[in-house]
């Protein structure tokens, strides 16, 4: 419960950075700018993509919130991670959509993992 509490409060204050330096990054390794800004687009769609997609998935009562909720912490945090390892557009989108698709179920989600973690 403890842990669960401190992602709620730490994971807001690194929510925006791999978005806010993703374009800069790009262009430091070559990409062009018009794809570098691709991959803020890239990001959102999927991360519009991933709400739809995981309200449904943590609705079902076949799933737990809090396994999609680590899951998905899991996923977003090996996009971060693997991130300065990406020297390509391709990857550098790969690496986007990932983040995008997984990231927001986390910050959207605490309400319905708190209430099946005190319930």
């Amino acid at each position: 419960m403890l842990i669960l509490c401190a992602v709620c409060v730490f994971y807001p204050l690194g929510y925006y950075m791999p978005v806010l330096f993703s374009v800069s990054r790009a262009t430091n390794h070559g990409v062009d700018e018009e794809q570098a800004a691709l991959l803020i687009s890239i990001l959102g769609i999927c991360n519009t993509i991933g709400r739809f997609l995981f309200g449904f998935v943590i609705l079902s009562p076949y799933l737990s919130a809090l396994l999609v909720n680590n899951i998905c912490m899991v996923i977003t945090s090996f996009s971060v991670i693997l991130t300065p390892f990406c020297a390509t557009f391709p990857q550098m989108a790969a690496a986007s959509a990932a983040y995008g698709l997984f990231s927001d179920v986390i910050l959207l989600k605490y309400r319905s993992v708190l209430v099946e973690v005190i319930s």
